[in-house]
């Protein structure tokens, strides 16, 4: 007699289903959490931090540029006064990058670098003295420069060159703060005033920290021009012509009082002309020119330039790159 061996039951084991369920719908909703984090939140987060912080670092631009025209006015009003121009050194602090998000965004960094050999001006005209005619020759270079590698806002470097303030990014440029450059209606002739500023020295460095940007005047000339015999001019050798023409022809534009254009030209060589001035550029050469006329109606009589030089030390000695 065979004997039949029954096979045991399988159960099912409801709790073990449950829990399993409840496991994956929780990593699920984890899952969708973190999801919405990563592309909702910390987006929004690092862009308005990455916008915030340009406009921090374009105040910070702002003080050098302050701490610059303020060590030029002390010098002048010592001068005036018979003093000796005291020397001082300036600090203007300068925050690199933004700090990321804890595992969920890296840190966006910057770079600061002091180039000497960049944004070169040249100012030239003639004027009479006694019986002779002098030709100025003036030249000025140097700028500093902060590239922030921005992640979630636009990209942007923010420059100070020869006394201005300029922005540039991918889809334009502008001379956010202009320069000391103005032209004086004295009913019968006009009066040019205007400054050149060279910035000498090396240095840079990266990262997200706040660094320093160290500035001494070293030399200062203050001279009034009159008896104008030649056209004014100025070339500019920068990576950033279209900001400076942009600048010198809306300013000459308001100053002159919209006057009738000329004639306008477009690539190689951007120009516009009316009756007192010309305004040009040329990215393939890199350069801005502007020619301010010396019309017979209207001439150049009194020219004030005023030239100076900084020293300018960019980070600590051990972090320069």
């Amino acid at each position: 007699m065979k004997h039949c061996r029954m096979r045991p039951s399988v159960k099912r084991d409801e709790e073990g289903v449950a829990s399993t369920v409840g496991t994956t719908m929780a990593l699920l909703v984890f899952l969708t959490f973190m999801s919405l984090i990563v592309n909702q939140y910390v987006p929004v987060w690092m862009k308005d931090s990455e916008s915030a912080h340009m406009n921090e670092v374009f105040g910070q631009f702002g003080n050098f540029k302050n701490n610059l025209d303020n060590q030029l006015l002390a010098c002048q009003v010592a001068r005036h006064a018979q003093r000796t121009c005291m020397k001082i050194t300036t600090f203007t602090p300068i925050t690199l990058g933004v700090d990321g998000v804890p595992l969920f965004a890296s840190p966006t960094a910057g770079h600061l670098r002091m180039n000497p050999w960049d944004g070169n001006v040249s100012i030239d005209f003639k004027y009479q003295a006694g019986n002779f005619t002098q030709p100025v020759w003036k030249n000025s270079s140097g700028n500093i420069e902060l590239r922030v590698l921005n992640k979630y806002f636009v990209q942007q470097r923010v420059i100070y060159e020869n006394g201005g303030i300029l922005v540039v990014q991918p889809d334009g440029q502008l001379v956010g703060v202009s320069p000391h450059f103005t032209i004086e209606n004295m009913t019968q002739y006009m009066q040019i005033s205007l400054s050149q500023i060279t910035l000498d020295g090396s240095g840079g460095v990266s990262g997200v920290s706040t660094e320093g940007v160290r500035s001494t005047l070293k030399y200062l000339d203050d001279t009034v021009y009159r008896n104008i015999t030649s056209d004014f001019n100025i070339t500019i050798f920068t990576k950033y012509e279209a900001s400076w023409f942009n600048y010198y022809n809306g300013t000459l534009f308001r100053l002159f009082d919209s006057p009738e254009i000329l004639a306008i030209s477009g690539t190689p060589t951007n120009y516009i002309r009316t009756v007192y001035y010309e305004v040009a550029y040329n990215i393939d050469q890199g350069y801005t020119r502007i020619r301010i006329y010396n019309n017979d109606d209207f001439p150049i009589e009194v020219v004030n330039l005023v030239t100076s030089s900084f020293d300018v030390e960019v980070g600590e000695t051990t972090g320069r790159v």
